[in-house]
């Protein structure tokens, strides 16, 4: 089974996204007050819904490789009369021109890829003017779950249960952000597992600004 069979057959049971915490939505829309975005892995838009009842959101595209999503998301645009449009499409080759977007959302979305977070987090600073708005989860995590042959990548760890996953830590997310060149605000926030019964870190949310750094080279020059 590919990545595609396996959403669309994930995406033919669920009625709501359950991969991605709403409230880091808000904590990212509000941090940037874009107008135009992009929401990679969107689901069924479940998370910009709940958003959508705190700030005013303007215009959105929402991308997913499964059409199972898609068909959801599409009845959500209508029921809550979102400006929105759906395309499906692989997040590691979106098709959009550079710098189309002043937000880019990827929520719950690298730690899915296994190997392949490094493409699609290119694929979000290519198509981004401004802001890119992500989640990783922390490679404590994998310990705490007793993840077995964890392989160190470029920026993290892949580490498999039932599916290969992307962890990282503050430390591997800053060097990418200083190797892209973007000014990025990292928070990690926690969770309570009811599984294992304690506080335990749950994700490194990121919200990256390229703008600072074209602002920066602008100032370099008029200097």
């Amino acid at each position: 089974m590919n990545e595609k069979e396996r959403w669309e057959e994930i995406w033919k049971e669920e009625k709501n996204n359950l991969y991605t915490d709403p409230a880091r939505y808000l904590y990212i829309l509000n941090s940037c007050n874009s107008k135009k975005i992009l929401d990679i892995g969107c689901g069924d838009l479940s998370s910009l819904i709940y958003a959508k009842e705190k700030i005013s959101l303007s215009y959105i595209v929402g991308i997913d490789i499964a059409e199972n999503a898609l068909r959801k998301a599409k009845k959500q645009i209508k029921k809550f009369e979102l400006d929105a449009d759906l395309v499906c499409a692989d997040c590691n080759y979106l098709p959009f021109k550079n710098d189309s977007f002043e937000l880019v959302m990827a929520m719950s979305l690298l730690p899915t890829l296994g190997e392949s977070y490094l493409l699609a987090f290119k694929e979000c600073y290519r198509v981004t003017k401004q802001n890119i708005g992500f989640n990783v989860t922390h490679v404590e995590n994998a310990i705490i779950a007793k993840v077995r042959d964890m392989k160190e990548f470029e920026y993290g760890w892949i580490g498999k249960l039932r599916r290969k996953i992307f962890y990282s830590s503050e430390e591997k997310i800053s060097a990418l952000l200083k190797d892209f060149k973007v000014n990025g605000k990292i928070d990690v926030w926690y969770a309570i597992s009811n599984h294992l019964h304690e506080m335990w870190k749950d994700d490194i949310l990121v919200l990256a600004k390229k703008y600072y750094f074209k602002f920066l080279k602008n100032q370099e020059k008029s200097g």
